[in-house]
C-alpha cells in the first residue's frame, strides 16, 4: 500500500490524532482539520469531543446573538437580535453532534456566563427541532450546580456516565418543559430521579454529590443498567439508599459516603431471618462485586447485610465509631468475615474512633483485626486505625495477619493516634514471618519499633535454624518502614537483614526519605 493511502483509513487516522498531548492539542486539531477532507472530521470529532462551557457555540452564532464585554468583569454578554438564524443554527448542531463530553464547573450554572435569556433561548430552540443541545452526548460532569433543572436539558439517550453535583441545600422551582414535558414542576431530586431514568435510560455510570434522595420513589423508576453508582454526602436513611439500588438489576459497583454520624445503633435483625438464616426482608444487591462506603456502624452494617452476590470480590470501608457505640468496628468486621470469607480478595478498612471518651490505656490493635482474620483469601488488605488513645501493636500481631493470610500480595498498616507520646510497636524482626509464610508478598508497609538490638548476626537468614529459615525466594519489593529513622551503623545491619530475607527488596525510596543511611 502506498504511504499516502494511508491517510484513507479513518481508524487509523483517529488513532493516531488520541495519542495527541491532552493539554494544548486545540491549534493542531484545528490545523489538521485544514488539511484536507480524509483528516477533517476526524480531527473536528477529536477537537469537539469535550466541552466545557457553551461559549463555542454561543460564537457559532454572529448573526443571532451579539457579544459584549464587561468592563467590570472579564466576561462576555450575549443579546438575542431577533429569531436564531436556520443556516446558522444547522451550522451549531453540525458542530454539537460531535460533543460527546461535557464539563460544566460554574457555581451558578450555564446562566452565569450566557445569561438566562440566552440559555433558555438555546434550550428551547433545540426542543422545537426535537433534539437537545448535545443530541450524542455520552458523558455529563454538572459541577457546583445551585438548581436542579439546569442540567435536564441535556439529558439524552444516548448518555452512558453522569456525575453531578449539588451546592445548593435546597432546590430550586423552574420551569423545565423543554426537558421532561412536565410543565411547571418543581425541580426536586424525585424529579430528577424520574427524569434521568426517562430522558437517558441506558445510563450505566452514575455519580450524584450532595443530592438527597427522597423518601419514596415511583414504580416506575427502574434503571436497568447501571452497573456504577456514586451517592456522597448522604444523610438519608439505608433503607431508602437501598431502596434506589435494588432497583439496579446490574449494580456492580456502589460507592456511598453516609453522614450519620449520630444514629443510634439499630434493633437486631433476628426477627427477620428466614428458615434458612437469610435476611429475607431485607433488600438485596444480587449482583455487586465492589463496595465503597463510610459512616456510622449502623448504616455499614445495613449496607453489609444487602449484599448478598456471589462475585463480591472487593470493599473499602470507613467506619466512624461514636463513643456509645464501642462495638461498631467489631460488628462490622465479623459480617465481612461471617460472611464473605471465600469471595473478599480486596479489603481497605479504616476505623475512626471518637475523641469524645478516652480511656486511660492504649487499644489493643489485636481487637481491630482479630475480626478480619478469618477472611483467609485476601491478596490485597490495607488497614487503618485512627485512635486517639493509641494503638497497641506487637510481633505477634503480624504474626497472626501473616499466618492468616497466605495469599497476600499486598498488605499496608496505618496508625493515627495524635498527641499520643508512645505507642507500642512491632520489631523489625518480625518481617521475617512474611518473608517465611507470604510467597506471593511484593509490597509492605508497617510501622515498626527504633531498637535493632536484637539484629545480631544469628537473626540473618544464613545463621538461623532450618525449621526457621525462607522457604522461597520472596518476591517483596516495594518496602517502607514507618516510624523508624536509623543511623549508619544501624542501617548497614538493617539493610543485611532485609535483603537476606528480601533479596529483590528496593531500599532506594526509603534511603532518600532518610529512613536508612547507606553508602
Amino acid at each position: 500500500m502506498a504511504a499516502h493511502k494511508i491517510w484513507f483509513i479513518d481508524e487509523l487516522i483517529r488513532s493516531i490524532l488520541a495519542h495527541l498531548p491532552k493539554n494544548g492539542c486545540e491549534r493542531t486539531l484545528a490545523a489538521c482539520a485544514r488539511v484536507s477532507r480524509s483528516l477533517s472530521e476526524p480531527a473536528l470529532d477529536a477537537l469537539w469531543y469535550r466541552m466545557s462551557g457553551l461559549l463555542p457555540l454561543v460564537r457559532l452564532l454572529p448573526n443571532s446573538f451579539a457579544e459584549s464585554k464587561e468592563e467590570s468583569a472579564d466576561r462576555a454578554i450575549f443579546a438575542l437580535r431577533g429569531t436564531i438564524d436556520g443556516t446558522e443554527w444547522s451550522r451549531l448542531m453540525t458542530y454539537a453532534r460531535r460533543v460527546r463530553k461535557f464539563v460544566h464547573c460554574y457555581a451558578e450554572g450555564p446562566e452565569e456566563r450566557l445569561g438566562k435569556h440566552t440559555f433558555n433561548t438555546l434550550v428551547h430552540h433545540a426542543a422545537l427541532h426535537g433534539t437537545t443541545l448535545f443530541p450524542r452526548l455520552e458523558e455529563l460532569s454538572w459541577l457546583q450546580f445551585s438548581h436542579v433543572a439546569q442540567c435536564l436539558p441535556f439529558l439524552s439517550p444516548p448518555l452512558r456516565r453522569i456525575t453531578l453535583y449539588v451546592q445548593a441545600t435546597n432546590p430550586a422551582r423552574t420551569d423545565v418543559t423543554a426537558a421532561i414535558n412536565a410543565g411547571d414542576v418543581p425541580a426536586d431530586y424525585a424529579t430528577l430521579l424520574h427524569a434521568l431514568d426517562v430522558l437517558s435510560p441506558c445510563i450505566e455510570e452514575l455519580s450524584l454529590e450532595g443530592i438527597e434522595l427522597p423518601d419514596s420513589l415511583a414504580p416506575s423508576i427502574v434503571f436497568n443498567h447501571i452497573r456504577t453508582l456514586h451517592l456522597g454526602s448522604l444523610s438519608t436513611s439505608t433503607s431508602t439508599i437501598l431502596s434506589l439500588c435494588t432497583r439496579m438489576p446490574r449494580l456492580a459497583s456502589l460507592s456511598l459516603v453516609l453522614r450519620n454520624p449520630h444514629r443510634s445503633r439499630r434493633p437486631p435483625f433476628n426477627g427477620l431471618r428466614g428458615s434458612d438464616g437469610s435476611h429475607s426482608a431485607i433488600p438485596q444487591l444480587p449482583s455487586l462485586e465492589v463496595l465503597r462506603v463510610a459512616g456510622a456502624p449502623s448504616d455499614v452494617e445495613d449496607i453489609l447485610d444487602a449484599v448478598d452476590s456471589p462475585s463480591f470480590h472487593s470493599i473499602t470501608v470507613s467506619v466512624t465509631v461514636p463513643e456509645y457505640d464501642t462495638d461498631g468496628w467489631t460488628r462490622c468486621s465479623s459480617v465481612l468475615s461471617a460472611r464473605f470469607a471465600q469471595s473478599l480478595r480486596t479489603v481497605h478498612a479504616e476505623c475512626k474512633r471518637s475523641a469524645a471518651v478516652v480511656p486511660s490505656h492504649a487499644r489493643s490493635f489485636e481487637g481491630y483485626v482479630r475480626p478480619l482474620l478469618p477472611l483467609r483469601r485476601i491478596v490485597d488488605c490495607t488497614i487503618t486505625i485512627e485512635d486517639p488513645v493509641g494503638i497497641a501493636m506487637a510481633d505477634a500481631d503480624l504474626k497472626d495477619m501473616a499466618t492468616s493470610w497466605l495469599h497476600l500480595s499486598r498488605l499496608e498498616v496505618r496508625l493515627q493516634a495524635a498527641g499520643v507520646p508512645a505507642i507500642t510497636l512491632p520489631s523489625i524482626f518480625s518481617l521475617a514471618d512474611f518473608a517465611r509464610l507470604c510467597p506471593e508478598l511484593q509490597t509492605l508497609h508497617l510501622p515498626l519499633r527504633q531498637d535493632v538490638r536484637h539484629l545480631e548476626p544469628s537473626a540473618y537468614p544464613g545463621s538461623v535454624p532450618v525449621p526457621l529459615r525462607p522457604v522461597a525466594h520472596s518476591p517483596l519489593r516495594n518496602l517502607w518502614m514507618v516510624g523508624v529513622r536509623f543511623s549508619r551503623q544501624e542501617s548497614t545491619r538493617v539493610a543485611e537483614f532485609l535483603r537476606g530475607y528480601f533479596p529483590d527488596v528496593d531500599l532506594r525510596p526509603m534511603v532518600s526519605a532518610g529512613i536508612l543511611t547507606l553508602e
